[in-house]
């Protein structure tokens, strides 16, 4: 399959708590302190919950934890070891010393030196090879992992947020935005645009403010391939919107769908709306789909998804 680059994304937020990445490599351009800081507001919610009077509450809350420890515990693994914005310093500089090395032996007839350095390029490329190997399979593995959390959400809190949300009501209470991507893809040499599915996002048009908010959002492409997205909203003021990113196990099928559906349900402490649909529809889907979407599932039933679903179930 020929790479796709993305350009740009109209609003794309990537907020830190819909997409937890909290790398502990001291060699990481960010301040590792920080990101510890923001692990201890992401675990502090679940203190209380893990206290609770209630079995099922604190069985969940465990789950939930379990869930999140996990992620975290991949993203400190593709950073350390896999193919990240660090590495790929780490690989711009590799380069530009070999490109240095290479202007200073030009002309060395010493085959030794040529030999040595024929050696490192290629350990260095071996384990760039690697490590985009092991991002691949932490990829799948954090896809299985939000995989989890959305069975948790159906089978344990879903049926606890029904009971106390407000009374359904016939008028819509939120309306829902796409937001688009533009990728471009080289075709046979020439450069090709195309836009993808990159998040969406949610205006609140009660009139009131709505807090205690839970959004069940489902996508469905033309092959009835889905992803079920779950977001819990403590407060949406009336008139504001909130940009909600969509699970990671779309990210690749995003990039060949066309026109999609959006199923959706709010539940909020004043009113509620479930079993709304709305149709997605891509002001420039990518040429031959099929033939990406044949390479992407390749991937996702070959070792890749086998091997990072292995992963997620040993962390």
């Amino acid at each position: 399959m020929n790479p796709i680059t993305l350009v740009g994304a109209e609003g794309a937020p990537e907020p830190s708590a819909q997409r937890l990445f909290i790398p502990y490599c001291s060699n990481y351009l960010h301040n590792a302190e920080s990101y510890s800081q923001l692990l201890k507001q992401e675990l502090a919610p679940y203190d209380a919950l893990l206290k609770a009077n209630d079995q099922h509450l604190r069985k969940a809350a465990e789950e939930s934890l379990g869930i999140l420890l996990l992620r975290v515990r991949l993203d400190v693994l593709n950073e350390c070891y896999g193919t990240t914005p660090s590495t790929s310093i780490r690989r711009a500089r590799a380069a530009f010393w070999d490109n240095v090395w290479r202007r200073q032996l030009q002309g060395e007839s010493d085959a030794k030196l040529l030999k040595e350095r024929d050696e490192i390029v290629k350990r260095i490329r071996e384990k760039l090879r690697e490590g985009d190997e092991l991002s691949a399979v932490v990829k799948y593995a954090d896809m299985d992992a939000v995989d989890r959390s959305a069975e948790l959400w159906q089978r344990n809190l879903l049926p606890w947020t029904k009971k106390t949300s407000g009374p359904i009501v016939a008028e819509a209470i939120i309306s829902i935005q796409p937001h688009w991507a533009r990728h471009s893809v080289n075709i046979n040499g020439f450069i090709t645009w195309f836009q993808a599915l990159h998040h969406f996002s949610i205006t609140n048009g009660s009139g009131k403010d709505l807090t205690h908010m839970t959004v069940e959002a489902e996508i469905v492409n033309e092959w009835e391939e889905k992803a079920a997205n779950y977001y819990f909203i403590p407060e949406l003021k009336a008139g504001t919107t909130c940009h909600l990113m969509i699970h990671p196990r779309w990210a690749s099928r995003r990039l060949y769908g066309r026109d999609m559906t959006l199923r959706y349900s709010v539940w909020a402490a004043e009113r509620s709306n479930v079993g709304r649909t709305t149709k997605l529809n891509n002001p420039q889907p990518i040429p031959r789909a099929e033939e990406y979407r044949k390479n992407i599932l390749s991937w996702d039933n070959g070792d890749y998804g086998k091997t990072g679903s292995n992963l997620a179930k040993v962390l």
